[in-house]
């Protein structure tokens, strides 16, 4: 017996050592060790709720949206399992009409190694080929032990920028570590992360023509927060469980204001404000319920049954000189999906056989209507043309067009 008091007293003591110890870390140490602790979770889920109000000119426009998200990644075979839920409301009010705009709708995803599927109310589940790159994490994980050593130092230098103190109220069973910041922090946060490095590590498997354009994007978005006066409030409130010292749970809460002037050019600025407040949970033991989907409506029935077509067009040193015709018809509006890969003028033939006005526009390019028995022909200069651009082609009462497109280093007219 007298042995096993001193065995008690021995495992209570190392007990209060340890609690003690620990309790004595900075929230710093605690976060950066259940960072490290938790960096092997695979599987986990998101949910939360985003408010918007924005008002531009007299219009006033509310979106309400909520999200849940599930994800499974499987590292060794380098394939992720994701399915999300974001039921959401839109409106918008005319101030100066009172005209008022009211919709709801739910959406979804699910994605996995065979590809993606998308839900849309009123619709169903329906394929969509072009995302089916998503699912298979393996073309851009690249070595995954080498990302979590990148990330792991990546959250280490973040947390050395923000102040982290422990919440107010500490639940039972956790420490709870607690993060604010404001706008600037944030900026200096995503400069730090959104680097050179990061994009041709994470996304090496994408073109070059699409690195650019995500560049070019990038830029115009950072011109646009320049140009706001923009005010943010977040709160991130991580919990780690005491015995593991595993992050459980992290909850983020986060208010934006928003005031300026959008410059649109010849048309003018526009002055737009507006608030956004959001809230997200991210749970890092959740059982997940993958949902059951019995009818797949393909793609290509999908746009029939919408009205529209797509084609893809693409023109390179080897077709430079080539002439791509097509006729369409059968659909009220038509998407084409262009991609140049030389620096060479660009021809546009569109005349319009039917009986109805013709709506043609090319982003940046031209944006004309084209009436009944007339035509629209242009040469667009190849400094005007981006590596990838989208025709779009639309009626009212169906398509009768005959289009050609050709790209050159002849002047319009000329023959080789």
């Amino acid at each position: 017996m007298k042995n096993f008091k001193r065995f008690l007293a021995a495992i209570l003591a190392m007990t209060v050592l340890f609690a003690t110890s620990v309790f004595a870390q900075e929230p710093r140490e605690i976060l950066s060790q259940a960072t490290a602790n938790s960096a092997d979770v695979t599987v986990f889920s998101m949910n939360g709720h985003i408010v918007m109000n924005i008002s531009v000119d007299e219009l006033l426009m509310r979106l309400d949206v909520d999200f849940d998200m599930n994800f499974d990644v499987d590292i060794e075979a380098g394939a992720m399992k994701m399915y999300m839920r974001m039921p959401m409301n839109i409106s918008m009010q005319d101030r100066a009409t009172g005209e008022v705009f009211d919709e709801s709708i739910s959406i979804a995803m699910f994605m996995d190694e065979d590809g993606a599927l998308i839900y849309v109310e009123g619709i169903g589940w329906f394929a969509d080929p072009s995302m089916d790159v998503v699912g298979d994490m393996g073309m851009f994980m690249g070595d995954f032990d080498e990302i979590m050593q990148w990330a792991l130092e990546l959250d280490e230098a973040m947390m050395d920028m923000i102040e982290l103190e422990f919440a107010a109220v500490q639940p039972e069973g956790y420490y709870v570590v607690e993060m604010v910041m404001d706008f600037d922090d944030l900026m200096d946060m995503m400069d730090m992360m959104l680097t050179s490095e990061f994009f041709g590590g994470i996304l090496a498997f994408m073109p070059e023509a699409d690195m650019a354009e995500l560049d070019s994007m990038m830029g115009e978005i950072a011109a646009l927060f320049d140009e706001m006066d923009i005010e943010l409030e977040m709160t991130s409130r991580t919990y780690i469980d005491v015995e593991t010292v595993n992050i459980q749970r992290s909850v983020t809460d986060m208010s934006i204001a928003i005031t300026g002037d959008l410059d649109f050019g010849i048309l003018g600025s526009v002055a737009i404000s507006g608030d956004v407040t959001m809230m997200f949970e991210i749970n890092y033991d959740s059982e997940i319920v993958w949902p059951v989907i019995d009818e797949i409506i393909s793609l290509e029935d999908l746009l029939a049954d919408l009205g529209l077509e797509t084609f893809e067009l693409a023109f390179g040193e080897h077709n430079q000189e080539e002439r791509v015709a097509l006729t369409l018809s059968g659909s009220t509006m038509t998407f084409i999906e262009i991609e140049i890969d030389s620096d060479a003028n660009f021809n546009v033939f569109l005349v319009n056989h039917g009986d109805n006005d013709v709506l043609a526009s090319l982003m940046s390019v031209f944006d004309v209507i084209i009436l009944p028995g007339d035509g629209f022909v242009m040469q667009v200069p190849a400094e005007m043309l981006d590596a990838a651009m989208t025709l779009f082609v639309h009626s009212e009462a169906g398509l009768n067009v005959e289009a050609g497109f050709r790209l050159t280093n002849l002047p319009l007219g000329m023959e080789q």
